[in-house]
């Protein structure tokens, strides 16, 4: 109830500025000690991400940060472009990664497969590439022998890593058609 009185809300917002005005680093410093205290607490530390997780793979959550993003992909200008940017980016790295002899009809089909899959069973599928196209040591080709349709879970998970780190030494591949 005192938090929500405005004459509360005055004194809050009138000690942060003597705060700020007596040290300007005064909240730099703070969260610096308290990232050093939860650095030294490793177990805090993995139940403050749990709790994180946790919080962030609810319903409500995910729509509520969707509908943010569309709101700022509408309404900010800055946003846009640098969405806009990463896409373009992305489409890049693939046109590059693709050789001019493929046919790229072969590719429709993971694509293809991928959604058909969504429909019949609700989960989630993407293509991913067995090699990434942009992996630290080897860079791989977009093309039907690097791609493998897997649920968007286990390919965000997967990030951009070699196959050998993710699934292990004696992994096949999967999910080739």
């Amino acid at each position: 109830k005192y938090d929500s009185k405005p004459c509360s809300k005055l004194a809050k917002k009138q000690a942060r500025l003597s705060r700020i005005t007596a040290d300007p680093d005064y909240y730099k410093k703070t969260r610096k000690r308290y990232r050093e205290k939860l650095v030294a607490d490793i177990e805090r530390l993995d139940e403050l991400k749990k709790r994180a997780r946790e919080y962030s793979r609810r319903p409500e959550v995910r729509e509520r940060a969707n509908l943010l993003k569309k709101y700022k992909r509408n309404h900010d200008p800055k946003y846009r472009d640098s969405e806009n940017i990463k896409t373009q980016l992305r489409r890049r790295r693939i046109r590059q990664a693709t050789p001019p002899w493929l046919d790229t009809k072969s590719l429709i089909i993971f694509y293809k497969n991928a959604m058909q899959l969504k429909k019949d069973s609700g989960i989630e599928y993407a293509v991913d590439h067995y090699y990434p196209l942009q992996g630290e040591s080897v860079c791989g080709l977009n093309v039907p022998w690097n791609l493998q349709v897997i649920t968007h879970l286990e390919n965000s998970a997967k990030h951009n890593r070699m196959p050998e780190e993710f699934y292990g030494p004696d992994h096949k591949m999967k999910g080739v058609i």
